[in-house]
């Protein structure tokens, strides 16, 4: 379902194959994306479906380290419009996954 949302909101192509891998590809050169991402109620998301958080995280970082011409900042939005710091966010998910 969360790959479902990405492709729609995003734009991807329907031979999108969501997973992972395919959404590194996606945001990398399949397709233009906007110069900024803003995931609203992030915590939510975050508190479900922690590894997914990680990996969508992990890609969108990681992208705009890679590709900074291109590729979207990311701002994340917590439940009451609080903003939260990626790279704390980041560090947080990344320990969460080491201990499950």
């Amino acid at each position: 379902a969360l790959h479902d949302l990405l492709a729609l909101v995003c734009g991807f192509p329907s031979f999108y194959g969501r997973i992972w891998d395919a959404f590194w590809d996606a945001i990398t050169g399949l397709v233009q994306m906007p110069h900024v991402v803003m995931i609203w109620d992030w915590d939510l998301l975050a508190t479900r479906l922690p590894r997914s958080a990680l990996s969508l995280l992990e890609s969108l970082t990681s992208a705009r380290e890679q590709y900074p011409e291109t590729a979207a900042e990311l701002r994340l939005h917590a439940e009451g419009d609080a903003v939260i710091d990626v790279a704390a966010e980041f560090r947080r998910l990344e320990a969460i996954a080491k201990l499950s």
